[in-house]
C-alpha cells in the first residue's frame, strides 16, 4: 500500500495542505480523483481551479502502517482538501448514520420503505411545475435576451478576463 499526497506546487506543509490518501495503485487513484465525479467536493473544486496539481508518494508500507500514517496526517475532519479523518475508507453515506451500526430490524424497515417509495414512483406520473421566473429566464434567447445586439465594452471585457485568470475552464 501507498500513502500519497495530492498537492499544488506551492504547498509545503503535508499536515495542513492538499489531500492525503492511501491506495494500492497511486497512478490509478490519482486519475480517479481527477474525474469530476469524486464525492469530495473540495478536491473536485481544486482540480477545476488549479493547473499545478500533482501527487507525491510519501510512503510504501503495509496497509496497517499506511492507515496509521494517514490518521497521523489527517486526525480530524476538514484538514486541507480531506473531508473526513484519515486512517480508514471514507463513509459512503454522509448522513446522520455515519459511523453507527444499524440493527437488522432497522435495515429491513429502511429496505421496505425504499421499495414502497419506488413502487409509488412507477405508478404515479407527477409533472414538475416550473416557476414563472425560471420560464422567463429560459425564454431569453435571441432577440428576447437583454444583451441581444449589444457587446461588452473593452473595459468590461478586461475586467471579466482578469477575474477569470488562474481559474480552470470546466468545459475543457
Amino acid at each position: 500500500m501507498f500513502v500519497y499526497w495530492i498537492k499544488r506546487t506551492c504547498h509545503n506543509d503535508v499536515y495542513t495542505e492538499g489531500y492525503i490518501g492511501i491506495t494500492d495503485n497511486p497512478d490509478r487513484r490519482y486519475k480517479e480523483h481527477q474525474k469530476f465525479s469524486n464525492k469530495n467536493k473540495k478536491l473536485v473544486h481544486a482540480f477545476r481551479k488549479y493547473d499545478d496539481i500533482s501527487y507525491v508518494v510519501l510512503k510504501e508500507d503495509t496497509e496497517e502502517n499506511c492507515k496509521l500514517l494517514e490518521f497521523e496526517l489527517r486526525p480530524d475532519v476538514q484538514i486541507g482538501w480531506n473531508i473526513v479523518p484519515g486512517g480508514d475508507k471514507p463513509p459512503i453515506n454522509r448522513g446522520t448514520w455515519v459511523g453507527k451500526k444499524l440493527t437488522d430490524e432497522h435495515k429491513r424497515h429502511v429496505s421496505e420503505g425504499m421499495k414502497l417509495s419506488w413502487s409509488k414512483r412507477e405508478r404515479t406520473s407527477k409533472t414538475i411545475k416550473i416557476p414563472k421566473t425560471l420560464k422567463a429566464k429560459r425564454n431569453q434567447t435571441g432577440s428576447a435576451n437583454p444583451m441581444f445586439g449589444k457587446t461588452h465594452s473593452e473595459e468590461t471585457k478586461r475586467r471579466i478576463s482578469e477575474s477569470m485568470k488562474g481559474k480552470r475552464n470546466a468545459a475543457k
